[in-house]
């Protein structure tokens, strides 16, 4: 805001003011105001002030402002604007005075003019002009120079500048902030190889912002092609195939040849994308080999590193076959498909191949020569007994008619393979009969194993499958087993179908055999359970109670098995095997979870026998204050304790750290290796107390189950569950308080 004039004379006074009201950036004009009052001290005599203004530079408004003052008591007031262009830019300079003059013959005495006052108009800042002619300039794939043009006034200057960059024409990034608006390059040293860069320069000041347009792009060395491969095809041309890597656009594959291990010329230039390329008859007389390398297209050329086929020799013999197979044991009477591996020097396919064959240490006996590309033999079935050791080798041909083991472009004969032929065993299933009832929900398998060399069984398989010939159940095993009970109940009036395979110690399968059978049955009655949970001896009590049966549609059960759960129905746990039933029955679960829902399911059993699954039952037990420890036969002598108890575990695993000569981490230090071996420990501490009224019968129960060692079974809270063993047992009594009792359980599982 300017000062304030006052003028006092003798018969009046006034006072005036100039100040700023605001600024336009978009029209580049500074607002003023002028603002003066006057008054007449009452003697009569008129008098007329004015103000003066000028502003350097261009104004739109200048000159005086003039107020009248009549003779007796009054004021006059002025209120006026004008603008100011700042059209060169830069400040302004406003100076004004004021004059006081009389109108009569009389003057009013006192000063007639103030004195001049001023004051500077800010400039007005406009937006930066765009930085232009941007370039990117190469120096290394991890330098670039970036250089521009900066266009300042002094209405729009340059308070800093920012470089922004994008790589393989991705997102614009700001790669450095803070510039001086003075500067005009910058040196980047964040690239790297295999990019095409692109910059762009942005100017600051406090009106705004302004991008240059991009830099021509720059380009690091590309990406090396990969996998480079060189092939001759059935023309006999050579095909060089590769992957190309380069992540940007801009650039070719040269393919460049050695001929018989000599210098590298350039063969031909490939265009982007494009990752193959046909040799087209090459010459014979020479090996040739190939390597590949990307170049840049655009800007300097840069070039790869080179991906290098292996070397191809256009007609040569091939090398002798490998990977001859299988085997095996064989009955010999069916044929054998033998196969191989033909192996080339030339990249040229298998053409023809020769067999010969023989019983071992016997003359070969050489078999015509096949025209095929295909690697594989039969064997017909009947050439030789069981009993003997077959051997066989083979020879192939490429496209190369001369020179190898006899002229004619062949391989030598392979090393030599062979195989045992042995009679293939066989399986006779002798239950169940093979269109027979069956008259048990117990599907027993059991079959005849044969072997005409007697050779052992050594493995065995039994399928079940449904009427519809889905799935049921696989059970296997090894040894010279010959039968198995399969757990899947049958179903009375269903039809089901066994089969079994067997397997000799020679390593031969039996073809499979199977019987189909039907079922036809009374079950028995229903068997339920009633459970309870009793937390002070730490079991579940079962009541198992025979259905009613009308020997109609069910007969009596005379006996049941019992099966727990503690995972939904997964898996079962057989908690007592065959029980006589009387019409009501009571047994116990020793080793049920004592944090568990538990499922018990009742297999009732008849007379026949037959069987029936009863539904499971169920009861929830959350005991969360007491411990259990079993022993004795069933585990049926349970130690019950819970008063201050408290646990504690630790686990591990066999392992051992082993140094082995020359091995070494990423450090090149010496690297240990870590061997874990298939045993794990668990040890879990227990302590509890007891009131002084029962101190001493629980440490004489304590002692008595650590002098009777043997297996042991250990439940808890947590909720934990093992076999184990006690050891370090320890005891204590306050005769007229408690006592304390502590040991430890050890457990060792395998994996």
């Amino acid at each position: 805001m300017a000062s304030t004039i006052v003028n006092t004379g003798s018969y009046g006074r006034w006072q005036c003011v100039v100040d700023l009201v605001s600024q336009s950036k978009a029209a580049n004009t500074s607002y003023l105001r002028v603002r003066g009052i006057a008054y007449n001290d009452g003697t009569g005599t008129s008098f007329n002030p004015s103000v003066s203004v000028s502003v350097s530079g261009t104004s739109a408004w200048s000159g005086s402002v003039a107020m009248s003052i009549p003779g007796g008591s009054s004021q006059t007031m002025i209120d006026r604007y004008f603008t100011v262009s700042h059209d060169s830019g830069g400040n302004k300079s406003v100076t004004y005075s004021a004059n006081l003059g009389a109108t009569g013959t009389t003057n009013i005495g006192g000063p007639t003019t103030a004195t001049v006052s001023s004051y500077v108009l800010p400039q007005i800042i406009q937006d930066p002009a765009a930085p232009t002619g941007v370039t990117a300039t190469r120096v290394s794939d991890t330098t670039q120079t970036v250089a521009w043009t900066r266009n300042v006034t002094n209405a729009a200057p340059y308070t800093s500048q920012s470089v922004q960059r994008r790589r393989n024409g991705g997102l614009w990034a700001t790669i450095v902030t803070g510039l001086s608006g003075s500067a005009n390059s910058y040196s980047d040293t964040t690239t790297a190889a295999d990019g095409k860069y692109e910059y762009r320069v942005v100017a600051t000041n406090s009106a705004g912002s302004a991008t240059s347009a991009e830099s021509s792009p720059i380009y690091t060395t590309p990406a090396p092609p990969t996998g480079a491969t060189a092939a001759k095809d059935a023309s006999g041309n050579i095909v060089i195939d590769w992957t190309n890597a380069c992540s940007f656009a801009e650039y070719e594959s040269e393919i460049w040849e050695s001929q018989d291990g000599g210098a590298y010329a350039l063969l031909v230039t490939k265009s982007t994308g494009v990752a193959t390329h046909t040799h087209v008859a090459p010459s014979t007389a020479v090996t040739h080999r190939y390597q590949v390398r990307a170049k840049t297209s655009g800007g300097t050329a840069l070039y790869s590193t080179h991906s290098t086929t292996e070397t191809v020799t256009l007609t040569a013999p091939p090398n002798a076959p490998t990977g001859l197979g299988p085997s095996t044991a064989h009955d010999a009477t069916e044929a054998r498909t033998l196969v191989w591996t033909h192996n080339p020097t030339d990249s040229s396919p298998q053409r023809k191949f020769q067999v010969r064959h023989r019983a071992s240490g016997g003359a070969w006996t050489e078999v015509a020569i096949v025209t095929s590309a295909t690697s594989s033999w039969a064997l017909a079935g009947g050439t030789y007994a069981n009993g003997v050791t077959v051997e066989w080798e083979v020879r192939t041909w490429g496209e190369a008619t001369t020179g190898g083991s006899d002229g004619t472009g062949a391989s030598v004969y392979s090393a030599t393979a062979s195989f045992v032929t042995s009679a293939r065993p066989t399986a006779t299933i002798s239950a169940p009969a093979d269109a027979g009832t069956l008259t048990d929900s117990t599907i027993a398998v059991a079959w005849t194993y044969y072997q005409a060399a007697s050779s052992a069984q050594a493995q065995w398989r039994v399928t079940l499958l449904d009427s519809l010939a889905a799935t049921l159940e696989v059970k296997s095993g090894t040894g010279t087993t010959d039968s198995t009970a399969m757990a899947t109940p049958a179903e009375d009036g269903d039809t089901y179908t066994v089969q079994v395979e067997v397997l000799s110690s020679a390593g031969l399968w039996s073809l499979v055999v199977d019987s189909t059978f039907s079922v036809s049955y009374l079950p028995p009655s229903e068997v339920s359970a009633a459970l309870g949970w009793d937390r002070d001896s730490g079991v579940v009590q079962l009541t198992l109670t025979k259905g009613a049966w009308d020997d109609v549609a069910t007969v009596e059960p005379v006996a049941a098995t019992v099966d727990r759960s503690s995972d939904g129905g997964i898996s079962w746990t057989r908690v007592t095997t065959s029980v006589t039933l009387g019409d009501t029955t009571a047994l116990v679960d020793t080793t049920v979870p004592t944090v568990a829902d538990v499922l018990y399911r009742v297999t009732a059993i008849s007379a026949l026998p037959s069987t029936f699954v009863g539904t499971p039952a169920e009861i929830s037990i959350n005991e969360t204050e007491r411990a259990y420890l079993g022993y004795g036969p069933s585990f049926a002598t349970i130690l019950v304790f819970y008063g201050n108890l408290t646990l504690g575990s630790n686990a591990s695993r066999a392992e051992s750290l082993e140094q082995f000569a020359g091995r070494v981490g990423s450090d090149g230090e010496p690297a240990g290796v870590l061997i874990s071996g298939e045993s794990r420990f668990r040890d879990v501490s227990v302590g509890a107390r007891f009131l002084n009224s029962d101190a001493f019968a629980h440490r004489i129960d304590f002692e008595r189950a650590a002098l009777a060692g043997g297996l042991m079974y250990y439940r808890d809270p947590s909720p934990r569950a093992m076999s184990c063993r006690m050891s370090g047992l320890n005891t204590s009594e306050d005769v007229s308080v408690f006592g304390d009792v502590a040991f430890t359980l050890s457990e060792a599982t395998n994996a």
